[in-house]
Order: structure tokens, then sequence, then C-alpha cells
């Protein structure tokens, strides 16, 4: 019995971390630049739930660019601007250099 379950919680784990991949290769797509940056924290906040960037991205049908202009994480940089410094746009500790924030 213990083998059978330890089974079916390594599948329901497995199943969960593949069902992230292709979110995760959507984005190394769309900006190739910046593919060595993704990785879970782009969607998911410290308690693995959904932060405000995937919130946006799940309400507009995993459309990157159609939330490219918002500031999902309300820290004053647009999504698109934290992308390109590397920072993450659901995390507002996570901010651009040159966003001032006064």
């Amino acid at each position: 019995m213990k083998k059978i379950v330890l089974v079916l919680a390594l599948t329901l784990v497995s199943s969960s971390a593949f069902a992230k991949m292709p979110i995760m290769k959507a984005f190394k797509t769309t900006y190739p630049a910046f593919a060595g940056t993704v990785n879970c924290t782009l969607c998911h906040d410290a308690d693995k739930k959904l932060n405000a960037y995937a919130l946006d991205l799940q309400a507009k049908a995993l459309d990157f660019a159609a939330i490219e202009s918002l500031d999902s994480d309300g820290d004053g940089a647009t999504n698109l601007q934290e992308i390109t410094a590397g920072t993450l746009p659901g995390d507002k500790t996570s901010t651009p250099a040159a966003v001032d924030h006064n």
C-alpha cells in the first residue's frame, strides 16, 4: 500500500511540474534574450500560489504581448520593463533600478 501511495504522489508532483513547462517554454520563445532568467518565481510567489503577473497572463489567455504594458505587481514598472531588466513582473519587491518610487 505504501508503494502505491508513493508512486501516486510522485506522479502527481511530476504532472504538476510538467504542467508548468509549456508556460516557461512559451516565455523563452517570446523573450529569447531573457530565456535564462525564467524560473517558477516568474508566475508563483513563495507559497507556490499564482502571483499578479500569472493572474494577468491567465486572464489574457496566456498572451504575453497583451500584458506587456501592464504593471501587474504595482511597483511602477511595466511587465516588459521588468522582463528586460531581469526582474520579476509579479513581485513588487523585485523592481528595475531605473524605476523611481517617489
